[in-house]
């Protein structure tokens, strides 16, 4: 999914789009003891509410594609008869209305998470009614390109404010408050099915980590049976390494800051043009600036087999 796709789903969960009837949730403690469950539906909450449940689901999908926002590819096979991939997709077809189902994805999540505060689990269905798109991209009034259905995860941490003096407005005095739980925004979650082209595709999920240098292996092993690939921080401190190791006393400054600045220069002509899709730079062309820099022959081979081993071919 691209930036724009994103965002078009993000905006289908504000109070003035969405179709959101219920939220399910599962409070649990930091080893992953079920202290509470429960299911709510929109029309008996506040307004407030309302809009902070969203806001939350909001957040799961917000950060940078590749590096906040991962994709997660299920093969045929998972599609066909896999046991994750199908307790997904009931409970988007049941529209959270199966209770057995919502039983088992909450105990294999909170069988999955081990954290360092109590989290709660957010699970929310909604519909949105793509509109459809001239060739030019402009919107067309009173047509519907598809109903995309989906799901929302959103893992939050729950953390004890601290006691104070609060304002009591029945008896109009201040007495002291022991502090009360309070959801912080998610550390982590997905959207399920994926929206590329502006379609549905059942066979993409995106997961969402707010810091980046996290991948939470076991959660998307119990959810996806699926471990992402590298993460946006662990990707860059690998691909240094690799550098370094490979160029050895060949890797100067003046090498470095040329594959540096070539990179930023990529990044600003990518961001002033506008392009949807990711900036991204194969072993080829790094391999070609190493060659400019007057790097020998042998230390790009080095080079090149170090990306691969650590990268894969085609990455």
């Amino acid at each position: 999914m691209n930036e724009k796709e994103i965002a078009e789903v993000r905006r289908s969960l504000r109070p003035e789009h969405h179709a959101v009837t219920t939220i399910c949730g599962c409070y649990a403690s930091a080893t992953g003891e079920i202290i509470a469950r429960f299911s709510e539906t929109l029309g008996l909450m506040q307004e407030e509410e309302v809009e902070k449940y969203l806001a939350i689901f909001r957040k799961t999908l917000s950060g940078a594609p590749d590096r906040n926002l991962l994709d997660i590819a299920f093969s045929n096979d998972q599609v066909l008869s896999g046991e994750e991939y199908a307790l997904l997709n009931t409970l988007k077809k049941s529209e959270l209305k199966d209770s057995a189902a919502l039983d088992r994805f909450f105990s294999a999540v909170t069988g999955a998470l081990s954290m360092e505060e109590n989290y709660l689990v957010l699970l929310t269905f909604n519909q949105y009614d793509v509109p459809y798109r001239a060739s030019d991209g402009a919107r067309v009034e009173d047509a519907s390109g598809e109903m995309y259905s989906y799901l929302v995860c959103s893992v939050c941490p729950v953390k004890m404010t601290k006691s104070a003096l609060t304002y009591q407005a029945e008896d109009k005095s201040f007495h002291h408050s022991n502090g009360s739980s309070a959801v912080c925004p998610p550390e982590l979650g997905f959207l399920f099915p994926a929206f590329d082209n502006r379609q549905t595709n059942i066979y993409n999920a995106l997961f969402y980590t707010r810091d980046i240098s996290q991948a939470y292996e076991s959660f998307t092993e119990a959810v996806f049976r699926q471990s992402i690939r590298m993460t946006a921080s662990t990707q860059n401190e690998t691909f240094r390494t690799v550098l370094a190791d490979a160029l050895e006393d060949t890797c100067s400054f003046r090498v470095v800051r040329t594959v540096h600045d070539e990179i930023c220069r990529r990044m600003e002509e990518h961001k002033t043009n506008h392009e949807q899709e990711p900036l991204s730079v194969s072993k080829y062309e790094v391999k070609d600036l190493l060659e400019t820099c007057g790097v020998p022959e042998e230390r790009l081979e080095a080079f090149t087999k170090g990306y691969t081993e650590h990268f894969g071919e085609r990455t």
